[in-house]
């Protein structure tokens, strides 16, 4: 598998403690929120940015030009963050999960976004309060089902937008997190890397 360290950032980064620690998984049964769209994989051309290939989870991805690629030091954990926008730099996250450690996708969309209640802290992280929760349809023309949660901590909300699907060997949790000022903005760059996300056969 290949892997990338860039170190010396000294801008302010938009990551959860969720972002970047592997946290301990749930097992109860959810009903099924999937859909049976085809996600789009984009070839990349000559002058396309590297592809990220992770042969342990089974996906592999076109590198945006933009995406400055962080070193988590987490296993299962890879990306970045984008450019500054309104002094925030947002974060784009691909979380990879054993399959062995879920009853199905179903119960994985639960761990995820099922089991969040609105005024109430995800139990993958007790620092922050969910405000709103709904599915949205953004991510639709590209074939998936986008989750999307406000998530309150310190004065601040902050927005996620979710897209969880699977491989042979993983589930796969595709996390774009960022703020009021800065998600519209931003979700063309989510657009832009879903294009370039495959899974690999």
């Amino acid at each position: 598998m290949i892997r990338y360290t860039f170190e010396g950032m000294g801008k302010r980064l938009i990551l959860f403690a969720f972002t970047i620690l592997l946290v301990s998984f749930s097992f109860g049964q959810a009903d099924s929120a999937s859909t049976d769209l085809e996600p789009i994989w984009e070839i990349p051309s000559k002058d396309a940015a590297e592809v990220y290939i992770d042969s342990v989870n089974a996906y592999r991805v076109i590198i945006p030009e933009w995406l400055e690629l962080i070193d988590f030091r987490q296993e299962g954990v890879w990306g970045g963050v984008m450019p500054d926008t309104f002094q925030t730099r947002n974060a784009l996250t691909i979380k990879s999960y054993p399959k062995d450690s879920f009853l199905s996708k179903s119960d994985f969309i639960m761990y995820v976004y099922g089991h969040v209640q609105v005024g109430k802290s995800p139990f993958w992280n007790s620092g922050f309060i969910c405000t709103h929760k709904q599915m949205i349809p953004d991510y639709q023309f590209l074939g998936y089902q986008g989750y999307h949660l406000q998530l309150f901590r310190n004065g601040t909300t902050f927005l996620a937008d979710y897209i969880i699907t699977e491989t042979s060997e993983s589930y796969i949790w595709i996390d774009f997190t960022s703020t009021d000022q800065t998600h519209d903005l931003n979700q063309v760059k989510m657009f832009e890397f879903l294009r370039g996300f495959q899974v690999i056969e």
